[in-house]
């Protein structure tokens, strides 16, 4: 084997090593339940499709012909074991008459269903949002 072989086989080695100790630094990080956010841009959703300019420049969603509120009474299901949910309840022809109507927006430990969870501790990622 030639000396230039022997340089190129050190050098693979020699990087392959330090790829590695790199690589075992990232894997911990990303293990970090506390870690939920890096090198991230500040959260934002300033985007709506107006049909006009006129009304892109007032601002008020609720005048476009594209706005359309989730807020109101739906139809609500509760089970508690996911296996004795209906069968096919997204079906489009689904009769939903017997089920209750329930508050959007609403949590639904707030209006009787299911048990609610209560903490005497902080949240893992409380300090972590702005």
């Amino acid at each position: 084997m030639s000396i230039r072989n022997i340089a190129n086989v050190s050098l693979c080695l020699a990087l392959l090593s330090v790829g590695n100790g790199v690589a075992a630094q990232n894997e911990s990080r990303w293990h970090n339940v506390d870690i939920n956010q890096q090198n991230r841009e500040p959260r934002r959703a300033a985007f709506f499709a107006y049909e006009t300019l006129d009304k892109a420049q007032s601002f008020d969603k609720k005048k476009s012909v594209n706005y359309l509120s989730m807020e109101g009474m739906w139809k609500f299901n509760f089970v508690k074991d996911h296996n004795k949910r209906p069968a096919n309840f997204y079906a489009a022809n689904y009769d939903d008459s017997e089920w209750k109507d329930f508050p959007v927006p609403g949590l639904f430990e707030l209006n009787g269903y299911g048990d609610a969870t209560y903490k005497n501790v902080g949240y893992a990622w409380a300090t972590q949002f702005d």
